[in-house]
């Protein structure tokens, strides 16, 4: 395999806009990068059972579980050399695990565009046995002219993403919580237009592995007409870092670090696949929000930490406690795959989207409110669904239901 050519991928989040370089047709297909979170492991390695080729090196893509922190495992090899619209035929791979039963979504192909993206992956694995995914047939897609859709065949797919851009293709192994004592899934083979890795380039061996960008996999795009504006931080790949607001479509991508202003027009925003098989997307308006790293790493949470005018001191009379300083309502909804496995809805607790306000904090995965900083603390109040306020005073926990509120005191 020829020395790969380097490329800039995007790294975070691909929102609507066609990309201002034009696509490269003849673009070399190659190992990009490995990643990996907690105690994964993501490697070429040589194998005494290769696949029906007969070379013994494959990607090697290992878990152990769930860690003594809390967090899961991940491991995760990205191609570049994709920058065109998807092809006529579909990525197809090899792969083998380790275990025999559900694949908890592993291991998942994806194919991040420049509007949305797309994920194929097995129902079930069995043991120490080869597999092709051909993907004629269970793609999941999100974004594009059909919105969020599942089981599509590729042609299907290719329907509901006439003139996307491929950025990169990904292929996860984030299963370990399904199996406690470890998972292993080596993927050998992968074929995109034409072109296959099935063997290590020098290169790739002294590459470095690198953790994943929380919330790598969030899309963001107006929900209506009306234009939304996004300011990008200082140093963004883009170079439009420069501290003014512009209209989000004239952006390619809007990195973590970013703020969005909604307090005239709707954002859509879909969060990264969770590790058991959902996407949680959702609108944002009436205010204004930062996309953050969550902290403490849970990359399952997408963080928007609200910005905008703090209310000064309440006045020593309480008549005008509850002035106003700045707001932001949500509108999120939870959708499963049709074909997670089982054992998914037993996590669906531990993601989601978190709004965090000067007080206290929202969780939620299926839920519509509104959340305002006042002078007086933070009030959250719920029109739909339900959710978890975490307050930052008191730091306590509280489960919202539709028709109830809570303020967190400032004091």
């Amino acid at each position: 395999m020829h020395k790969p050519i380097r490329i800039p991928l995007v790294a975070t989040l691909a929102v609507a806009g066609s990309l201002a370089a034009a696509p490269l047709a003849a673009a070399e297909f190659r190992v990009s990068d490995f990643y990996t979170s907690g105690r994964g492991v993501a490697q070429w390695i040589e194998t005494a059972t290769p696949p029906p080729e007969g070379d013994p090196s494959v990607v090697e893509l290992r878990v152990q579980g769930t860690s003594p922190e809390g967090f899961d495992d991940s491991a995760t090899v990205r191609f570049g050399g994709t920058a065109d619209t998807l092809p006529p035929s579909s990525p197809t791979y090899d792969f083998r695990a380790s275990a025999s039963g559900g694949s908890g979504g592993s291991p998942r192909l994806t194919l991040r565009l420049s509007k949305g993206g797309a994920e194929l992956r097995p129902l079930n694995v069995v043991a120490g046995q080869w597999t092709r995914l051909d993907g004629q047939s269970g793609w999941d897609s999100y974004g594009g002219t059909c919105g969020y859709r599942s089981d599509l065949s590729y042609a299907e797919l290719l329907g509901c993403h006439p003139e996307a851009t491929v950025l990169s293709i990904e292929i996860w192994n984030d299963s370990g919580w399904l199996y406690p004592g470890g998972y292993q899934v080596l993927v050998d083979n992968v074929i995109y237009r034409g072109q296959e890795i099935s063997n290590q380039d020098i290169d790739s061996l002294n590459r470095p592995v690198v953790p994943p960008v929380p919330g790598d996999l969030v899309q963001v795009e107006p929900a209506g007409d009306d234009d939304v504006l996004v300011r990008l931080p200082k140093g963004s790949d883009q170079g439009e870092g420069t501290g003014r607001f512009v209209p989000l479509t004239e952006v390619a991508s809007v990195p973590v670090g970013s703020e969005l202003d909604t307090r005239r027009a709707a954002v859509s925003l879909r969060s990264a696949v969770d590790f058991s098989g959902r996407i949680v997307s959702g609108k944002f308006s009436k205010g204004r929000f930062l996309i953050a790293r969550p902290r403490g790493g849970n990359r399952r949470v997408t963080e928007l930490r609200m910005r905008g005018r703090v209310p000064p001191p309440c006045p020593a009379r309480g008549a005008h406690a509850a002035r106003l300083g700045r707001r932001l309502h949500g509108d999120i909804r939870r959708r499963r795959y049709r074909r997670s496995s089982a054992g998914a809805s037993a996590r669906r607790s531990e993601g989601g989207i978190r709004v965090r306000a000067r007080y206290s904090t929202v969780t939620a995965q299926n839920a519509a409110w509104t959340t305002v900083d006042r002078c007086d603390g933070t009030v959250t109040r719920v029109t739909r669904g339900s959710v978890v306020v975490r307050d930052l005073t008191r730091r306590s926990t509280k489960v919202l239901r539709t028709g109830d509120h809570y303020r967190a005191p400032s004091q």
